[in-house]
């Protein structure tokens, strides 16, 4: 979902929302965004990472959020990625799970529904990842980008990170900011995060906060990597809709989640099909 769409959106509709997009539609550039590794022949070594964020939702200019999301991020030595998410919608203690494999394989997993949607990127995908993470990141872990302003550093958690700081504009002309801290040590993964409007009096409100909770530059647990050999394998719209389903939401709510499953949809069909032939 862009972020010009935040502003249209009520807060608590946004956390569903939020939470759904988290399962599936959240990239891992957030948590490999500029990550480095050395490579030894067709083996890739990096550095792991586990890292905890409790994600809230504002409404108005009240100080509390409401939690609706638990999510884990984490890399294996062997460049593994795993997002592991609970939302407050079906209970904190049911997790999905989205793993990424260094040769292109990568696994939607819903644990409590016991399905899953496993397809494969394509070959210019997977060098462009490869090549990606093969770069030194930067020691603040900017991208480079002429809108983004760097601070720091910053301790979290005993981490040293760099907040990253970008606004853009929605449709109505109003600004939106967003910030998102980056541990260095931990191949620039990120570790924190918030979502504000600015308002009219130039006061920015806050619409989402994602808090650390822990950031530790382990390995994660082989039990994150597996358990889903059995699950239903299913295409991610068929997941997506199950999903809302059992929080008691209509697909018809969130037209903007019905064209990406769309797009991937297509993209896990295309991939069937290149494993077949």
């Amino acid at each position: 979902m862009s972020w010009s769409n935040v502003k249209q959106i009520p807060v608590q509709r946004l956390a569903w929302i939020t939470s759904l997009a988290m399962i599936g539609l959240i990239a891992f550039a957030a948590t490999d965004r500029i990550a480095a590794f050395r490579s030894t022949k067709s083996h890739l070594t990096v550095s792991p990472y586990i890292v905890e964020i409790w994600s809230y939702a504002f409404e108005g200019n009240t100080m509390a959020g409401q939690p609706f999301a638990k999510t884990v991020y984490a890399r294996s030595h062997e460049g593994v990625l795993v997002l592991t998410q609970s939302t407050a919608k079906v209970g904190l203690e049911k997790y999905s799970r989205r793993i990424e494999y260094p040769d292109g394989r990568y696994v939607r997993i819903v644990d409590f529904m016991r399905m899953k949607s496993t397809a494969r990127r394509d070959t210019e995908h997977v060098a462009k990842r490869n090549s990606e993470m093969m770069s030194k990141p930067p020691a603040n872990c900017s991208s480079g980008r002429s809108s983004e302003q760097v601070s720091g550093p910053e301790q979290i958690n005993g981490v040293t990170t760099f907040a990253v700081r970008s606004i853009s504009s929605g449709p109505s002309g109003d600004s939106l900011r967003a910030t998102t801290w980056f541990a260095p040590s931990l191949g620039c993964a990120m570790v924190q995060y918030q979502h504000e409007r600015k308002m009219a009096d130039g006061s920015f409100q806050m619409l989402t906060k994602g808090l650390n909770v822990r950031a530790l530059g382990v390995e994660p647990s082989d039990s994150v990597l597996s358990g889903y050999s059995s699950y239903i394998e299913a295409p991610p719209s068929s997941i997506y809709k199950a999903y809302l389903d059992s929080v008691g939401k209509d697909p018809k709510d969130c037209p903007e989640c019905s064209a990406g499953w769309a797009k991937q949809d297509e993209e896990y069909n295309s991939s069937r099909e290149r494993s077949a032939n």
